[in-house]
C-alpha cells in the first residue's frame, strides 16, 4: 500500500508492504563463479516473509531521498546445509533480522533511459541485523556509492563514464546477503559470472557516435494518428569496463574474485520509442 503524498506540498510519500514466498529451487552456493542450485519438485526448499515500510522525500525535481525499514524471516529445508555451509550462519536453518536502508538520489541526466548529457549521483547505506531481536545474529553494514557522467563532445560524438564502489567492513557474511558482481551489477563481457564478496569497484567508459540524429516518421499503414509516430536514432558506439570484487570467504572455490577483470567491446545501438499525443494535448 502506498501513499504518494502526505503533505500539502507533494513532497513527501510513504508505503508499506508484506511479502511471502516459496521456492522449490534454490542457488545455494557459487562454484567457478557459477551458482549451484538445488530442486526437489515434492517440497518447498526455502520460505521467506518480508515486511517494509518505507519514507520517501523529494527535495527538488531531481533530488530523491528515501528510507526504508524492513523485517525478513526466512527458513530452508535441512537438505541444504548437505551441500553448502554458511548459507545462513554455519548449521543454521533459519534467519531473522532487521534491515534499515538509506538511499540518496540525485539526477540531472537528459534521459533515464537513454542519457547522452548531464550527470548523476547515487548514496546508499545498508544496515543488515540491528542487534533488536533476541535471535538475530546478522551484523553487517554495507556503504555504496555511485557516479555517472555524460558529455557531448562534439556535434555527434558522445562519451560517458561511471563508477560504482560499494564497502563491507563486514567479512563474515552467510551467502544469504552478501552480494559481489553479478547480482544486477557487472562488468561488460562477464554477464554470466557470478563473483561474490563483501566489497567491489566498477569502473565503465564509453564512447558513443550519432549515425543518425534522432528523427519523428509517421508509418502511413497504421491509420491512428496517435500511434503511427515514432522517435528514432542509431548510434555505433566502444565501451571498456574494468571492476574488482572483494573476498575474504568465497575465493578458493570462485578464482575471479580478488583479481582485476575488465572487458571491453563495440556495438550498435538503435533507439526508438512511440510518441503517443493524448486528445488534451491535440487541443
Amino acid at each position: 500500500y502506498k501513499i504518494p503524498y502526505i503533505a500539502k506540498s507533494n513532497t513527501s510519500g510513504a508505503g508499506i508492504s508484506f511479502s511471502y514466498s516459496r521456492n522449490r529451487e534454490v542457488a545455494y552456493m557459487s562454484f567457478d563463479n557459477h551458482q549451484l542450485f538445488f530442486k526437489d519438485p515434492n517440497q518447498k526448499i526455502r520460505q521467506e516473509f518480508t515486511s517494509k515500510m518505507h519514507y520517501n522525500y523529494r527535495a527538488g525535481a531531481r533530488t530523491n531521498h528515501l528510507i526504508e525499514a524492513k523485517y525478513v524471516q526466512a527458513k530452508i529445508n535441512d537438505t541444504i546445509n548437505d551441500y553448502t555451509i554458511n548459507y545462513f550462519y554455519k548449521n543454521d536453518t533459519e534467519i531473522k533480522f532487521l534491515l534499515l536502508d538509506y538511499f540518496l538520489r540525485f539526477d540531472q541526466r537528459n534521459s533515464r533511459i537513454f542519457p547522452l548529457k548531464g550527470y548523476y549521483l547515487e548514496f546508499e547505506a545498508t544496515k543488515i541485523g540491528l542487534g533488536l531481536l533476541t535471535s538475530e545474529k546478522t551484523n553487517a553494514l554495507n556503504l555504496l556509492i555511485s557516479a555517472k557522467e555524460y558529455i557531448r563532445i562534439s556535434n555527434r560524438l558522445y562519451q560517458s563514464g561511471g563508477l560504482r564502489v560499494k564497502y563491507s567492513p563486514t567479512k563474515n557474511q552467510p551467502y544469504y546477503i552478501q552480494r559481489g558482481l553479478g547480482w544486477g551489477e557487472y562488468v561488460r563481457g562477464y554477464e554470466y559470472y557470478v563473483i561474490d564478496g563483501q566489497s567491489y569497484g566498477v569502473a565503465k567508459l564509453g564512447l558513443k557516435y550519432e549515425i543518425i540524429k534522432p528523427k519523428i516518421k509517421k508509418v502511413p499503414f497504421i491509420p491512428f494518428e496517435k500511434f503511427n509516430t515514432f522517435h528514432f536514432s542509431l548510434y555505433a558506439g566502444i565501451f571498456g569496463d574494468v571492476g574488482y570484487v572483494q573476498d575474504y570467504q568465497y575465493s578458493l572455490v570462485n578464482p575471479l574474485a580478488n583479481s582485476l577483470l575488465y572487458g571491453y567491446g563495440a556495438g550498435l545501438e538503435y533507439v526508438t520509442c512511440l510518441l503517443y499525443t493524448s486528445d488534451a494535448a491535440d487541443e
